[in-house]
């Protein structure tokens, strides 16, 4: 699933800061800020006064940089640099709008501009990190350009207080008052929420996050189907990958695959239908989850396996596959070639209690296969409306068709994996794309399970994918793993082969069903199905998560006017003090 729609304030905030120029860039608008101070000085000022407060301006600002470059991770030397002189140019934009009352309008505009930078940069620091200790000087750098009025008699010492105490009194109340606002409305410290995204998509430090999603988890089960096929497994549990970077569960797909490696077996992951209400809080619990999925796989009792049977509707861009494993069918919902996203888990649920009303039967476990999505609006699919009725009926008559089909004990299995690198391939995850061959024993049908790590697919690509499993007689599900690792602010959305990736991923996909393909052999099957009592995060935690960025970065009137206003009256008492 792309970025919910609460998710667009964060990503819009998120691209100023990467979309900041270069340090080169920050380092030039510095320069310029010096030179304003300096043409303004020289207009109304004598040399020692124009030399001094251009040097000690440009003094603060290598001081200020310097004691915050690398504090809290998120400040590297490019992000210090642009905070750095931009909450300086207060000090010296109104020394130049003053500049025509003569020197004393010079000095009054410093005072006033101290308010402002001192404030402006205690906020936008305090937005990022808490780790104020080595940051707190870079508050005060700015006074170092009082220095001269002061040493000259033109500014009395206890006149530097009223910018310190006014940027403080500021600060407290601009705090104070988004705290509250934010807490009424969303229930979360905007400010604290603001710092731990940051540190998520600055440095990729989950932490701070999963911390704020934990406080706000609820218990609740994840299902897991664990199919194992001698040393091979296909993993489908309904948890969902959200909500972004590696925090929570949105690596989980990886994460599962990778201790299902680190056991032995080579496996897929194919996510159930599930939306962000059954995001995990912590990478923790994807870890018991994997952990759980073994349990499943190793006490999983022998079954017989049916063929698969494809029910499609033309009509209604509906796809749904279906394959008996045992006492469980393994169905998988495709909206292509319609731009589709989550399928909601009611899908089901309804399926479970049809197939319960109906006299019983195996167990219907359904995948969301997540393979098309393009530039269109997604198709969003709500629980109970007629476009889910239309699935359901398409899932059921899958369903049926799966029961009522002939098993076998004895299949070939084949697997098969290719790795894009991430820098190569934005769009696919470190799971890279993996392919599961079963085919009958006697050749009547073969089947090949795709899944890629990522989200979403482009609906061409997943094309022709399918073509070329058809062209090597396999009936072909192809699915992505809905991970949210591989979206970020600069590509909230990023399905599969997006941007020119579709030759690329398509090669990967030859070389995985090449292997497969190669390596195809008899293997017993073995199904199970188990839960795990976890924390979710829920819908509603992840919104009110979401929102409290977007309240904080909705603040600007109120930062502003808190830079503003005192600069007023501080200006005027510097004129007549």
């Amino acid at each position: 699933m792309a970025f919910p729609i609460f998710y667009r304030g964060i990503i819009k905030a998120a691209r100023r800061v990467f979309r900041l120029g270069s340090f080169r860039l920050a380092v030039g608008i510095g320069a310029l800020e010096g030179a304003a101070l300096f043409l303004a000085c020289f207009w109304v000022c004598d040399i020692n006064a124009t030399i001094w407060l251009t040097l000690t301006y440009s003094a603060s600002l290598v001081i200020a940089f310097t004691l915050l470059s690398g504090v809290g991770g998120p400040l590297d030397s490019r992000r210090a640099a642009w905070l750095v002189t931009l909450t300086q140019a207060p000090l010296a934009i109104a020394p130049l709008a003053l500049a025509p009352l003569g020197a004393r309008g010079i000095y009054s505009g410093l005072l006033a501009g101290l308010h402002a930078s001192i404030y402006l940069r205690a906020l936008s620091v305090l937005s990022m990190t808490m780790e104020v200790g080595r940051a707190l000087p870079s508050f005060l750098a700015p006074l170092l350009v009082a220095w001269w009025p002061v040493k000259s008699g033109e500014m009395g010492l206890p006149l530097l207080g009223l910018p310190l105490l006014t940027a403080a009194l500021t600060l407290w109340l601009t705090l104070e008052t988004e705290d509250r606002i934010s807490r009424r409305l969303v229930g979360e410290n905007a400010l604290q929420t603001v710092r731990a995204i940051a540190r998520l998509l600055l440095v990729g430090d989950p932490d701070p996050l999963e911390s704020i999603l934990a406080a706000r988890a609820k218990p609740g089960r994840v299902g897991i189907l664990g199919v194992k096929l001698g040393s091979v497994a296909v993993v489908a549990p309904d948890f969902h990958p959200g909500p972004l970077g590696d925090a929570g569960s949105s690596n989980g797909p990886y994460r599962v695959l990778s201790s299902l490696e680190g056991a032995g077996l080579k496996a897929i992951f194919l996510r159930r239908v599930s939306t962000h209400g059954r995001n995990l809080p912590s990478r923790w619990w994807i870890d018991k989850v994997a952990e759980r999925t073994l349990v499943i796989l190793n006490s999983a009792p022998p079954v017989e396996v049916g063929p698969p049977v494809i029910v499609r509707s033309e009509t209604e861009s509906i796809e749904v596959s279906a394959q008996r494993f045992g006492d469980y069918v393994l169905l998988a919902i495709s909206g292509w070639p319609r731009d589709a996203e989550d399928f909601p888990e009611t899908v089901e649920l309804r399926l479970k209690e049809r197939v319960s009303a109906s006299g019983g039967g195996p167990i219907p476990l359904i995948v969301d296969r997540h393979d098309s999505l393009g530039a269109g609006e997604p198709w969003s699919v709500e629980p109970f409306s007629v476009e889910e009725e239309l699935i359901l009926e398409a899932a059921w008559r899958a369903y049926r068709g799966a029961v009522g089909s002939p098993t076998s004990k004895r299949v070939l299995v084949g697997f098969g994996s290719a790795h894009g690198l991430k820098d190569e391939l934005s769009s696919v995850g470190p799971g890279g794309v993996r392919v599961v061959t079963l085919r009958a024993a006697d050749g009547s049908w073969a089947v090949a399970y795709v899944s890629v790590d990522g989200n979403n697919m482009v609906p061409e690509l997943r094309a022709r994918i399918c073509a070329r499993l058809r062209s090597a007689r396999y009936e072909p599900i192809v699915a992505t793993t809905d991970t949210h690792y591989t979206l970020s602010p600069e590509t909230p959305i990023n399905p599969v082969g997006w941007e020119g990736e579709e030759e690329a991923v398509l090669r990967l996909v030859e070389t995985a069903l090449e292997e497969a393909e190669s390596s195809e052999a008899p293997a017993p099957v073995s199904a199970g199905y188990g839960e795990l009592e976890v924390m979710l995060v829920g819908r509603e935690a992840v919104d009110s998560i979401a929102l409290a960025a977007v309240t904080a970065d909705h603040a600007a009137p109120l930062v502003a006017m808190g830079a503003a206003v005192p600069m007023l009256p501080t200006a005027l008492v510097g004129l007549l003090f």
